[in-house]
């Protein structure tokens, strides 16, 4: 168990460096990126101008939409280049934290992990999504997304720890305090040249 968590703290320390490292290129692969089609299935199961922890928060986009349609909400990211992002696109105090650091018990109206959980090893992300249930109020829904593949791949500095449905699904069901209201595939928005394809899961606070 101790070497699992040593090497979960590589990767998550290789992956906030690149997101340092690289931010300006990032934030202009994705902060125009279309969410649309995900906020519609997400936000109207969030009460009227409740709270939303953006976990992961990345470029501030789904934060920023949050807000515009009259919600509140609470945006962290482990990478500081991402929190300063975050904090100057949407005039919130985004804060910087990892997963592993997350001690809030039922106090969001919804959660938002967008693409936020890709670079977790298998062994850890029950333990990160364990923490977001817990944090989310009874019935207020968990969004989380994964890269829909066969195992785990790397791609430059990162790597990236990709799901089969039946994965997705076994790893969602060992997390306690939730009950998966559906899952479904998208493909990427981004205008790649290679668009891996998503898992999407909503899951709603028990």
């Amino acid at each position: 168990m101790a070497s699992s968590r040593k090497a979960g703290a590589v990767v998550l320390t290789d992956s906030i460096s690149f997101y340092d490292k690289n931010a300006s290129e990032f934030l202009a692969r994705t902060i125009d990126v279309d969410m649309s089609g995900l906020y519609e299935r997400f936000l109207p199961l969030v009460c009227d101008g409740g709270l939303i922890l953006d976990a992961g928060c990345g470029s501030g986009r789904d934060s920023k939409a949050f807000l515009d349609r009259g919600f509140e909400v609470e945006a962290i990211d482990a990478s500081a280049a991402m929190v300063e992002a975050t904090s100057s696109h949407t005039g919130i105090r985004a804060k910087r934290m990892t997963f592993e650091e997350i001690d809030w018990v039922d106090r969001f109206d919804g959660v938002w992990a967008c693409a936020s959980l890709v670079h977790t090893p298998y062994e850890d992300f029950q333990s990160a999504l364990q923490k977001l249930v817990n944090a989310a109020k009874p019935r207020a829904p968990i969004y989380v997304s994964v890269k829909n593949g066969g195992g785990p791949a790397n791609e430059g500095e990162r790597q990236f720890f990709n799901y089969t449905e039946q994965r997705f699904r076994d790893a969602l069901n060992g997390v306690l305090g939730h009950r998966i209201s559906e899952i479904w595939v998208t493909d990427d928005s981004r205008a790649d040249k290679e668009r891996p394809r998503w898992l999407n899961a909503i899951c709603i606070r028990v």
